[in-house]
């Protein structure tokens, strides 16, 4: 797309008036020299508008929420003649940048330049960062032609990854299956048979006795018996992160994929569900499945309009009591509170991990631990500083 600077134009079309009214050699001469001009920066534009790229350069395509990415935009001018106007505005730094407008370049002949910006990928999502968008200027700042570029560079942003603790749950990891003689739940296992070890097998599931006894590693065969045994219940409604910017929302979202990657690497499956408009169950059993649901993740909003409340009573009929059913929620208010107490004397086996610290969060958490039931910040979960 070519623009031409409307003020030469006009004293272009009034000096050719001029010429023509008056006549003369000096008028004319006048009125040639600016024609002259605009056919001078029109060739040179047609000579350079396409005698330069861009490249985008990222040191990886995909980052975790909270990381901070170097781009780099490489301008290369392939041609022995100078640009000595070429505005750059590229949507990498506008990310960096909210009130950048582009910038401003010259190049010489055969020269190349790069510009760098730092992006803080705040939100999860896929970001579009090739677009640029260069204006071309001649020397006399007449005809400025504007091109478009896409390099088709695409940054996947994930939910963070904490490091995390073991939630406690009544004075239990909740995280590891262990029977207890006293416990009113089910379990949920059992040995079927025992076969030699293969190579790639759990070594949590090797049969030590029958291994010491035969001189030869045997492992475990199990089968469920009664289902699903862990349920993550993750609170999605838009209402909840409206006043935070999306902080509070990728906050949540990062504890709810670290505790879901916590059981997934102890091999044991969970279901979880999203309180969104519509309702989204994702069935984890084995890593490949984890990797699938994190990557579903990353586009996914909080467009849930039910109250965790109402999300809980809805699917709760759903569930064994023998489930371990884990709530992910934002705040921990006198509502939940109420409502987790009141299930947990229906026989339901419950934890909690919220993201907003305040006096009230820790008020209800100490109402939950006299209740036996498991609760944690997203603060007291994680192993080291990171938020």
């Amino acid at each position: 797309m070519l623009k031409v600077n409307k003020l030469y134009l006009v004293l272009s079309v009034l000096v050719g008036i001029m010429a023509l009214s008056i006549g003369g050699p000096y008028p004319y001469l006048v009125f040639y020299i600016f024609l002259l001009t605009i056919f001078l920066a029109l060739f040179h534009i047609i000579i350079t508008r396409h005698c330069f790229d861009v490249d985008i350069d990222f040191k990886r395509d995909y980052y975790s929420t909270g990381d901070q990415g170097e781009c780099i935009t490489k301008i290369n001018l392939n041609l022995a003649f100078p640009i000595p106007y070429l505005k750059i505005d590229g949507e990498a730094m506008r990310y960096s940048d909210s009130s950048y407008s582009g910038e401003m370049i010259n190049l010489t002949a055969d020269e190349n330049k790069w510009i760098r910006c730092n992006i803080v990928f705040r939100k999860r999502g896929v970001y579009h960062l090739g677009r640029v968008e260069a204006h071309v200027t001649d020397i006399f700042n007449i005809v400025t032609y504007v091109r478009k570029i896409d390099k088709n560079v695409d940054i996947k942003v994930y939910p963070r990854l904490y490091s995390i603790k073991d939630i406690d749950k009544g004075g239990r990891d909740i995280f590891l299956e262990k029977v207890d003689i006293n416990s009113t739940n089910e379990e949920q296992s059992v040995i079927k048979d025992v076969r030699k070890y293969r190579v790639g097998d759990n070594l949590k599931k090797i049969h030590w006795k029958i291994s010491a006894k035969f001189n030869e590693l045997y492992v475990k065969n199990t089968e469920t018996i009664s289902g699903e045994q862990y349920v993550v219940l993750v609170d999605m409604n838009k209402k909840n992160y409206d006043f935070s910017g999306g902080l509070v929302e990728e906050q949540l979202i990062g504890m709810a994929v670290s505790i879901i990657d916590n059981l997934s690497r102890k091999e044991l499956d969970v279901d979880v569900y999203l309180n969104k408009k519509v309702i989204s169950l994702n069935r984890i059993t084995c890593r490949q499945d984890f990797e699938n649901f994190i990557d579903f993740m990353v586009l996914q909003i909080s467009d849930g309009e039910q109250k965790m409340t109402e999300f809980m009573h809805q699917l709760i009929h759903n569930f064994h009591r023998s489930h371990k059913i884990l709530l992910v929620i934002p705040v921990l208010d006198d509502n939940i509170t109420d409502n987790i107490l009141s299930l947990k004397d229906s026989g339901y086996d419950l934890a909690v991990s919220f993201c907003m610290e305040d006096a009230k969060a820790f008020d209800n958490k100490a109402r939950l631990e006299r209740m036996m039931i498991g609760c944690m910040s997203l603060r007291e979960m994680i192993t080291d500083a990171e938020i």
